[in-house]
Order: C-alpha cells, then sequence, then structure tokens
C-alpha cells in the first residue's frame, strides 16, 4: 500500500514512515500541508493520514483544496485538537474515512488503514 503522512511534526512522520515500511508499505511524508497537497496532485496514494493543527496551511486547507480540485483520497485525520460537531460534519464532507486522537498506538492505526484499503 501507498501510504502519505502529513504532519507538522517531523519526529512523527519519521516514526509512521519506519514503522509502515516495515510492514511492507510504501510511504511519503511531507512536514507541512502546502508539500503534502503538492505530493497529492502529483502522485496517487492509497492513503493519506493527515494532521488538522499546522501552521500556515492546516489540514482542513489540504482537505479543501482536494475537494475543490475533485481528488478523491482515502483520509485519517490525526489530530491532538478537539473538534466541534461542525468540524466533523466538514471532515466527512471530505472523504475522511476515520478521525483518531493522538496520541495513537501504532498498532491501531494499522488497523484502521488495513480496514480502510
Amino acid at each position: 500500500m501507498k501510504l502519505l503522512f502529513i504532519d507538522d511534526n517531523k519526529g512523527i512522520t519519521d516514526l509512521f514512515t519506519t514503522y509502515f515500511k516495515s510492514h511492507g508499505h510504501e510511504c511519503y511524508a511531507a512536514n507541512d500541508g502546502n508539500n503534502g497537497l503538492s505530493l497529492l496532485e502529483n502522485e496517487h496514494f492509497d492513503l493519506t493520514v493527515l494532521d488538522i493543527a499546522m501552521p500556515e496551511f492546516c489540514g482542513f486547507d489540504v482537505l479543501q483544496k482536494m475537494y475543490e480540485e475533485k481528488k478523491k483520497q482515502n483520509i485519517i485525520v490525526l489530530t491532538a485538537v478537539i473538534l466541534t460537531d461542525q468540524e466533523i460534519t466538514l471532515l466527512k464532507q471530505y472523504n475522511v474515512k476515520q478521525i483518531l486522537k493522538k496520541p495513537v498506538s501504532l498498532k491501531l492505526l494499522l488497523h484502521e488503514i488495513q480496514n480502510i484499503c
């Protein structure tokens, strides 16, 4: 499976890519929303794990651009932010398959990715 991790915390993306590569997945990482969006526009990924709270160009900005460009993508949102009911409704409109709270166990994230793909 080809996975993209978008999170402004490089330690998190490094951990995720190392773990998921060891489980046989092809992994890419972006440490800001703009770079993540650029990868999404130029590559096909089976699933993207997206942080919401990032400086300058946040996860909602990435999702809005993908929506405007009619790019379908399986997405898991991973966030430490407490989301409002309105934000959760918006995420579902953006084709978000699952919303997980940080910190998340690697085993749970692997399980959710396997369930979606």
